[in-house]
């Protein structure tokens, strides 16, 4: 399988191709920097590259040539990847977790190929799993998520900036991160104070008419950075400081002899079988990019092996089992738990 990833030289980029290595794919470097994309080629087993310019449709065509699938991992403002690539009828994998440039690729028809947005980790196996969460229950009362990040994690300044703009958002008409409960993560079941937030994630989901409120939450595994973020969103300077990228850089310091363990966990509180019941999914992954690299993959495999056309969301077109069964299991850890 040859795939192109267009946003190779990135952070995420790199995860992406290793996993697709891993995966025994042929990798295809896209970069609109033709120095850095030979240098990020030249390092790969195997790979070659292509210069990528996600403006210039020329470009694009030129890119696609041969290639059987195609994975984004850079912004855009115009879905000009997705509508080449509908064009060329070949499938397309996007993380974006941006509203407006999702409703824009909605905007287009996929009838002979496939647009998936929000792959990954969280969005992406976060939805799958509540997915699977509301689909064991007759009825379902309550859905919490809660993911604890990791302050060690070697996450992109974009998705960095992401994750703060998420943190910052309002959640019905009150502050975001500002709400706070305890959930359990991992293994061990260690309880840790998460907060408040809104995601597109859980907007896409509750068009679901069917479904309860879905809280989603978050944190980090040090008390002393929540109390930081917290600060500054309170002073209205966590805001500003999303649109410091260089500023960004600078405190952002990754530690790759540590750890870099992400949690993510699910609540769900319903009837089944006339009595109410409530169940937890725990998921403890090697690392957040990792993960997010390694489900969109398995994303690509789900896609081509089972002829999917239209565009999606990772919850609307696979399951729990099919995407962990393309995964290493080193890298992903789920239990499940009844309460």
């Amino acid at each position: 399988m040859k795939v192109l990833v267009v946003g190779a030289s990135g952070v995420l980029g790199r995860y992406v191709c290793k996993a697709l290595i891993e995966q025994r794919c042929e990798v295809v470097v896209g970069d609109y920097k033709a120095e850095r994309g030979r240098q990020t080629a030249a390092a790969l087993p195997l790979a070659t590259f292509k210069e990528v310019d996600v403006t210039d449709s020329a470009s694009l065509y030129a890119a696609l040539q041969h290639i059987e699938a195609v994975i984004v991992v850079v912004k855009q403002e115009y879905p000009l990847v997705q509508k080449v690539c509908i064009e060329k009828n070949i499938p397309c994998i996007d993380v974006t977790v941006d509203e407006a440039f999702i409703e824009k690729v909605q905007d287009l028809k996929a009838e002979h190929t496939a647009s998936i947005l929000m792959a990954g980790f969280f969005p992406g196996l976060s939805g799958i799993l509540i997915q699977e969460a509301i689909s064991t229950f007759d009825s379902l009362e309550s859905v919490s998520i809660g993911l604890l990040q990791s302050t060690n994690a070697n996450a992109g300044i974009t998705g960095i900036t992401d994750m703060l703009r998420i943190v910052n958002h309002d959640v019905d008409g009150t502050p975001g991160f500002s709400e706070k409960r305890n959930m359990k993560f991992g293994e061990f079941a260690s309880s840790h104070v998460v907060r408040k937030i809104e995601h597109v994630e859980l907007k896409r989901l509750l068009q679901n008419k069917k479904l309860p409120r879905i809280n989603y939450y978050t944190a980090w595994e040090k008390k002393s950075f929540n109390i930081i973020i917290r600060l500054l969103q309170k002073t209205g300077l966590l805001g500003h400081l999303t649109n410091q990228k260089g500023l960004l850089e600078k405190l952002v310091r990754h530690n790759p002899t540590q750890p870099e363990q992400a949690y993510l966990t699910i609540e769900a509180t319903g009837l089944l079988r006339e009595k109410k019941q409530k169940k937890e999914w725990r998921v403890r992954v090697r690392s957040d990019y990792e993960t997010t690299a390694a489900v969109t993959v398995a994303l690509v495999k789900i896609v081509l092996e089972n002829h999917i056309t239209g565009i999606h969301f990772p919850y609307e077109i696979t399951s729990t089992h099919e995407i962990l069964k393309n995964i290493d299991e080193s890298k992903v850890r789920l239990i499940r738990v009844d309460l």
